[in-house]
């Protein structure tokens, strides 16, 4: 490496207020290249010179050495003291030792020298996760701030384990027996987990009606069913993270993407794999997978989207929404996809109409200067770009659900091809498919149009 591509500076942990050196990327080395669907940086350009395999995207997360505090590296570099700061802070100082366990533990996969790698980065946005997740109350918790970290998380998974299959139903097409059965098992359990874990909720009900007959503590020491109960709540979550990271690694298998170990393959066996499964009972939510990070990522946004007070202009709330909508369609949710296409057009044709009338108010009481006009502008201009990238979206899930669910809908519209509009409608609804796939039968010849109805000039429409 011929220059120095990084930057060491002196931080303050704001939970402990130990000093370190905090050790990144220099920002001008370097710029970011090719991003796929869902912002991941695939490729970077370097200034000229330098030649070097260092991923700047693995030192985002900074974490105190002292007491484990790990956060994106700006809340050490200029930190805040907003309400959700101080509580996290303040939980953060309150952990029992089981839970500062849970970040000895990653702690361990963080390479010392500060050269970071895969499996550093993941150990550090997995310890950034779990921090963020310490508030009890939920609107205490900084969702976007946690979108971003699982959003990231699921790039390291992508790169640690491959990304997943466009096809992940068709493929492979030989499965082993043994697979299949063993899938099949596994699914039996998921099920037998759900009826266990409904009869313990019943039982836990139960258990406090008794509290009340006998006028003692419903929860608590003095309530002598109370830690027993808790107690197997806590192993039913642990068996449910487990049950589900053991899932994910048979559809793996299934996938022909089984990580086996390092005999086998000649590679270092999965130390991420089994740091997961080693402290998956102390923390029974932790994201085993690229696409349980993504799914949380989805989570995050939304709650973000729908009820955080944030600072964010109309381009970044709209942007937000449409990144939900590419997570969706990655992990083949269509039907969610569609739903945040339809809160696009909503929020956008809203957000248009009020910049169009603070555009026209100014122009008609001449308040509006040139800079701010141009602004307003802008800001319409990438409303529309942004409607018009999700219609074209809207019609590519249209034509996605379509080719998934083909075997269905052609024979159900053969059977009822002699119908009227309406009942061909009424048959694709209460088949269970969206509404919004009906204009785009309709487009492509597949069903009656809407009864006859006297266009301009007196001519029929068909």
């Amino acid at each position: 490496m011929s220059r120095n591509i990084f930057i060491a500076k002196n931080v303050i942990c704001p939970v402990c207020k130990n000093s370190f050196e905090l050790k990144y990327v220099n920002p001008k080395m370097y710029a970011a290249g090719s991003r796929e669907a869902d912002r991941q940086i695939t490729s970077y350009t370097w200034a000229q010179g330098i030649q070097t395999d260092v991923i700047p995207h693995y030192y985002v997360i900074a974490q105190c050495p002292e007491c484990y505090f790990a956060d994106f590296k700006e809340s050490f570099e200029n930190p805040t003291s907003g309400k959700k700061e101080t509580v996290q802070f303040e939980a953060k100082r309150n952990l029992d030792f089981k839970r500062v366990l849970i970040l000895k533990k990653l702690r361990r996969l963080v390479p010392p020298e500060g050269n970071i790698n895969l499996e550093g980065a993941i150990s550090l946005h997995l310890s950034a996760l779990f921090i963020t997740l310490l508030p009890a109350k939920e609107e205490d918790i900084d969702h976007n701030k946690l979108g971003r970290l699982f959003l990231r998380l699921s790039w390291l998974y992508k790169e640690l384990k491959g990304d997943l299959p466009a096809d992940a139903e068709e493929k492979p097409e030989n499965v082993s027996v043994t697979v299949e059965k063993l899938y099949k098992n596994i699914e039996a359990l998921q099920g037998n987990w759900q009826t266990f874990s409904d009869e313990l909720g019943n039982t836990s009900t139960y258990i406090r009606e008794r509290a009340k007959e006998l006028s003692i503590p419903e929860e608590g020491e003095k309530n002598p069913y109370f830690p027993l109960v808790q107690a197997l709540e806590d192993k039913l979550k642990e068996t449910h993270t487990l049950l589900e990271m053991l899932f994910q690694r048979v559809i793996s298998d299934k996938k022909g993407n089984l990580p086996v170990s390092g005999a086998a393959t000649g590679k270092p066996a999965g130390n991420i794999d089994q740091l997961l499964t080693e402290i998956s009972g102390k923390w029974p939510g932790i994201p085993y997978s690229e696409e349980a990070c993504i799914r949380s990522a989805i989570a995050a946004f939304d709650y973000s989207s729908r009820y955080e007070d944030t600072d964010q202009s109309i381009e970044q709330m709209l942007s937000m929404v449409n990144l939900i909508v590419k997570l969706l369609l990655k992990i083949k949710d269509l039907d969610g996809a569609l739903n945040y296409i339809q809160q696009i057009f909503k929020n956008g044709s809203r957000d248009k109409q009020e910049l169009q009338r603070r555009l026209n108010q100014g122009k008609q009481d001449k308040t509006l200067n040139e800079f701010d006009e141009r602004n307003l502008l802008r800001k319409i201009a990438t409303v529309n770009n942004t409607l018009s990238q999700a219609g074209e979206t809207r019609r590519q899930i249209l034509g996605l659900i379509y080719e998934k669910n083909k075997d269905k809908i052609i024979p159900l519209l053969k059977a009822n091809i002699e119908k009227s509009p309406g009942e061909q409608c009424s048959a694709i609804l209460n088949a269970g498919f969206t509404e919004d796939l009906i204009p785009f039968l309709r487009e492509r010849g597949l069903m009656k149009n809407e009864e006859t109805k006297k266009g301009l000039f007196g001519k029929n429409k068909k």
